[in-house]
């Protein structure tokens, strides 16, 4: 399991959405030990930081 970064808010989203690094998944509300135990998706990161400048 890898946690990915998505655009807009969670509250906006559909059943399924693309993420950062281009792929797309069905959306689930993770689990607080979800969040602890997966790591980030590191294609996901690069794009974010990349954007941030």
């Amino acid at each position: 399991m890898v946690r990915h970064a998505f655009s807009g808010r969670h509250a906006d989203s559909g059943a399924n959405d693309v993420s950062f690094c281009g792929k797309r998944f069905c959306l689930a509300k993770p689990s607080e030990m979800d969040w602890i135990q997966a790591p980030s998706c590191q294609d996901c990161n690069s794009l974010l930081k990349a954007l941030k400048g």
